[in-house]
């Protein structure tokens, strides 16, 4: 999550647990979750749109391990979106708001193993109007007999403008990245909604009409919040960002992430290569000397 003032931040993590969900949302609520899973790769749904939709979020029932949430298409497995979960909350909602494409059908999985739950089921396919639960994802390919990972997932197709734009990074270290809109009078102000990318490229959010400051965050100790103290974070150099009730797509919304600089090793120049060798030369010289003296 986007770490911000205290009191946001307490509002933050209450909107992870207790997530008001929009009136005009639709939720396809799943069978309760009690068997705990154990070594499985990627562990999911396989879901399709049945329209264009925004997928707001599901409940990630779980063993109390961090994770990351993934959204692949199912056609080529390319990954769309990744959330990291902190541990120690083993009942989350999980924000995800991204855009769903009619007739097109995704991959919605968590990723770390010995911490999923499911329960038998067979009742497929499950869903709305809006999105179509096909069957459980696991082990590479779709699973029939059991419901997996998630509950509650919850779309809506209210009027959201789609707002894009690339996050670059130059610095020291790793980890997830946080964009997310404030619709306050600055970043970490008022409500937000937010996305995470597994690293430096390209973000989606999905927006209602309103005025924004996007704004992005490091994840460098992979503890699932930021900014932490030294982790860098910055805003989009032309914030506030104007969304207009019935607009087109916002694009270009790009982001510079600064880290700690690079460590660099400085290589001897050839002035230094040579006085490196003189010394060396002329330590020689006092042992043969002194050698000498000595024989003598």
């Amino acid at each position: 999550m986007f770490k911000i003032s205290s009191f946001f931040l307490v509002a933050f993590i209450l909107t992870l647990s207790i997530q008001a969900v929009p009136s005009e949302a639709l939720i396809v609520p799943g069978p309760d979750l009690t068997l705990n899973e154990g070594g499985w790769a990627d562990f999911g749904l396989l879901i399709r749109a049945e329209q264009n939709v925004n997928l707001v979020s599901v409940r990630y029932p779980n063993q109390g391990q961090a994770d990351v949430i993934e959204l692949r298409l199912d056609s080529d497995g390319s990954l769309l979106t990744s959330i990291p979960t902190p541990a120690g909350n083993t009942n989350i909602v999980v924000n995800i708001n991204y855009p769903l494409t009619a007739g097109v059908s995704y991959r919605l999985v968590a990723t770390t193993p010995s911490n999923r739950k499911y329960v038998p089921f067979s009742a497929w396919p499950v869903g709305n109007a809006e999105i179509t639960v096909l069957s459980s994802f696991g082990g590479g390919s779709p699973q029939t007999l059991w419901w997996f990972s998630f509950n509650d997932i919850t779309t809506s197709s209210s009027n959201t403008v789609s707002v894009s734009g690339n996050v670059t990074y130059t610095g020291a270290g790793t980890g997830p990245i946080s964009i997310a809109a404030f619709d306050g009078s600055d970043c970490g102000q008022g409500n937000f909604t937010e996305v995470w990318i597994p690293g430096p490229g390209p973000y989606t959010l999905n927006l209602g009409p309103s005025t924004y400051y996007i704004c992005a965050c490091r994840d460098t100790n992979q503890n699932g919040s930021c900014p932490d103290s030294g982790e860098p974070a910055s805003g989009y150099n032309l914030n506030p960002v104007i969304v207009p009730a019935g607009g087109g797509p916002v694009t270009g919304i790009n982001i510079s992430l600064q880290g700690q600089p690079l460590r660099t090793e400085s290589v001897p120049t050839m002035t230094e290569w040579g006085m490196i060798i003189f010394i060396a030369l002329a330590g020689l010289g006092s042992v043969y000397y002194l050698r000498r003296q000595r024989r003598a």
